[in-house]
């Protein structure tokens, strides 16, 4: 099971995931109701590291994820770039 972390931050730049580790400590019960939280871990140059999990009722941890943002430039369009807007 995965837990995608959703902390990477919005701004200027694009982000795409990197490498995503997780553990799984028991299956949430089917039609039961779970909460996903993430929360940024830092950061180092493009890298922007993030965890997650995956709680069941009483908040009991069922998976954990850590995962690792990496900040992608977008292009300036020609326009822009020329100075003509």
């Amino acid at each position: 099971m995965q837990v995608p972390g959703t902390a990477a931050p919005a701004g200027r730049n694009g982000h795409i995931a990197g490498s995503s580790p997780d553990s799984q400590a028991e299956l949430p019960v089917a039609g039961g109701q779970c909460l996903v939280i993430a929360w940024p871990a830092g950061r180092d140059g493009r890298k922007l590291p993030a965890g997650s999990a995956l709680l069941g009722p009483g908040g009991k941890v069922l998976a954990v994820a850590r995962a690792v943002w990496l900040t992608v430039p977008r292009p300036v369009p020609a326009l822009a770039a020329e100075g003509a807007l």
